[in-house]
């Protein structure tokens, strides 16, 4: 659910025939999710405030500002996180432990 969130959030940001890409990577005892869209990017008070309650800047009727925020604290409980950059486009990065204290495995 955490996953799809991050990818519907690129393709919202991306203008159609833009690309939304996902690189699952491996690293040790960690994966990461790593979504790139194409989009205008998040100018920087934007992006410092993405992943707030209720911060959004979808129109109205289009998005509750909860997703980022809802993603952020799965990572959080699961002993990840969630890192957000924006320069041409945006890049979210979903890390998480393959071992998660939430499940206890």
């Amino acid at each position: 659910q955490v996953l799809l969130s991050l990818i519907k959030n690129a393709f919202d940001a991306s203008r159609d025939g833009q690309a939304v890409r996902l690189a699952i990577e491996q690293d040790r005892d960690l994966v990461r999710f790593v979504v790139r869209d194409e989009g205008s990017g998040m100018p920087f008070d934007v992006l410092r405030r993405a992943g707030e309650p209720f911060f959004t800047t979808k129109e109205a009727g289009h998005g509750f500002g909860l997703g980022l925020f809802l993603v952020r604290v799965f990572a959080e409980r699961c002993g990840g996180t969630l890192a957000l950059r924006s320069d041409r486009g945006t890049t979210a990065t979903l890390t998480l432990p393959i071992s998660s204290p939430v499940s206890g495995q």
